[in-house]
């Protein structure tokens, strides 16, 4: 699972720094973003690319899982014409940091959620897209998820993610539970007052 993802995150970025050739030094803006020149060998040579991750788990565990992606990318996009000297690789002290640094030009390449890209998309353009794999249970009805059968990984794919109210062992969790699984709709009435 983790050289399929060093591979696709080596891809991407491949593909972006082929995509923007020598028009990556200063956006129209004059951010200033990755520095770009060519050398005696033909190739172009980048001063530093720096990588910002969403902290979508513990930090240091995404900075040492990432810590080998600098060296397969340096070899990748040498292969590519690009002699990268440094790869940085960061993880934003919150999703918003991640997409304010793609807006200021302070990180040249993001991996965030579509929900921090909505926010920040006057900064940042989409190059890669990726999906997940999805759940045995989608389902809209909360009676199936209050089932208890187990929900397992599938190999089909999905464009989205669930949200659920989780009741609790309280009185009102228990009622708003048992008024579900009775095949009802909840109100605003039922869930107006619940902590």
């Amino acid at each position: 699972m983790k050289k399929l993802l060093f591979f696709g995150i080596t891809f991407m970025l491949a593909i972006l720094l082929m995509a923007c050739g020598n028009e990556i030094s200063k956006t129209s803006d004059d951010k200033e973003t990755v520095d770009v020149s060519s050398d005696a060998g033909g190739n172009e040579s980048i001063k530093k690319l720096t990588i910002g991750f969403v902290p979508s788990r513990d930090p240091d565990e995404i900075i040492t899982a990432t810590e080998p992606l600098k060296g397969l990318l340096k070899d990748e996009l040498a292969g590519l014409g690009f002699d990268v000297g440094e790869i940085d690789i960061s993880v934003g002290t919150n999703f918003e940091a991640v997409g304010e640094a793609l807006s200021a030009g302070t990180t040249d390449i993001g991996l965030i959620p579509g929900g921090t890209y909505v926010l920040y998309d006057d900064g940042a353009e989409v190059i890669l897209t990726a999906t997940r794999a999805g759940l045995s249970n989608d389902a809209d009805n909360p009676i199936d998820w209050n089932k208890n059968e187990p929900t397992a990984p599938t190999t089909a794919q999905t464009t989205s993610y669930r949200a659920i109210l989780v009741a609790g062992p309280s009185e009102k969790g228990k009622a708003l539970a048992a008024k579900v699984n009775n095949g009802e709709e909840l109100t605003f009435e039922d869930l107006n007052n619940v902590t």
